[in-house]
């Protein structure tokens, strides 16, 4: 049997609160829950993976009302396999145990009792096996007694492999634990859930230490020689250590910095050209003024050279 598992914080999660953003009636919130707990059952049945196809959906919702809140929730996502169109749980994985890992398990279970079963037939007494002694209890008496010892010892053993086993899983991590991480937006409506490997390096903020080395300011003075280096480093220290959420985590500051020093070289190049030609500009326009005064003398507006 496997069991269809529901965090004791699910009722208060954001994704359930959201039913009722929906403009959901309470009963109806009530109801749509009730739908995916339902639908959460099959899966775990049939070892889906948390994929129920419409064809089941509709036998308890069959105007498919609350179904399409649980999509627009977020609990949901509608998805297809092996040419079968139906909804997916979000994050199954992450709460529920997958097909691989049931089907392990019980393949585990059944060598278990295999094993206590050899044990036990192979600690059996027949009664031609052990014939009884004159004054001592009869053939039966004796194979009652011995089976009775050979259950003991029996239960015994499996109680130990019980408890071994369950040590042994007890030390791995429970696959049915959701995993704190950093949250990613949830896929769009229709497409599967993003791959979730693991991130070999997640960046960190701007560490307290960071500062310019020998080798940055060498790299500078040859890249960015219109900067003030000191200048660009407080600004870009200010910005990055003001800024919050996952744009402020990097996973190479040195790199960072660089990319703002090249920014800053490029619009102190742009901020020289307009000056230049401004500057060029009105010097064109003082020549043509100068140029108007000789042939119209007469003309200046502040009056007669004269």
């Amino acid at each position: 049997m496997t069991w269809f598992k529901v965090d004791d914080t699910f009722y208060r999660s954001g994704k359930v609160r959201k039913l009722g953003r929906l403009r959901v009636s309470a009963q109806n919130r009530v109801a749509a829950v009730g739908l995916w707990t339902l639908a959460g059952g099959w899966s775990a049945d049939n070892l889906t993976d948390g994929f129920v196809p419409w064809e089941v959906i509709d036998e308890w919702d069959t105007d498919r009302k609350l179904a399409s809140g649980l999509v627009k929730a977020g609990l949901w996502y509608e998805a297809e396999r092996g040419g079968e169109l139906g909804c997916q749980f979000h994050d199954w994985s992450d709460w529920q145990p997958t097909r691989e890992q049931v089907i392990r398990r019980r393949k585990a279970d059944t060598e278990r009792k295999a094993r206590w079963r050899d044990k036990r037939w192979s600690h059996g007494v027949t009664p031609e096996d052990d014939p009884p002694e004159p004054g001592k209890e009869s053939h039966k008496e004796s194979h009652k007694e011995s089976h009775k010892e050979s259950r003991r010892d029996t239960t015994r053993d499996s109680r130990r492999e019980s408890q071994q086993e369950s040590t042994r899983e007890s030390s791995l991590p429970d696959p049915t634990r959701k995993k704190t991480t950093t949250k990613e937006p949830p896929p769009l409506r229709g497409s599967p859930p993003a791959s979730r490997g693991t991130k070999p390096n997640s960046g960190t903020r701007l560490p307290e230490s960071f500062a310019v080395t020998d080798e940055m300011a060498a790299w500078a003075r040859e890249n960015t020689p219109h900067v003030d280096g000191r200048l660009e480093f407080d600004q870009f220290r200010d910005y990055w250590r003001a800024k919050s959420g996952a744009n402020a985590v990097k996973r190479d500051w040195p790199a960072t910095w660089r990319q703002w020093m090249r920014k800053a070289e490029q619009d102190s190049g742009r901020r020289n050209g307009a000056r230049l030609a401004t500057t060029d500009q009105r010097v064109l326009q003082i020549q043509a003024l100068k140029a108007k005064f000789r042939n119209e003398p007469n003309e200046l507006p502040w009056g007669d050279a004269s």
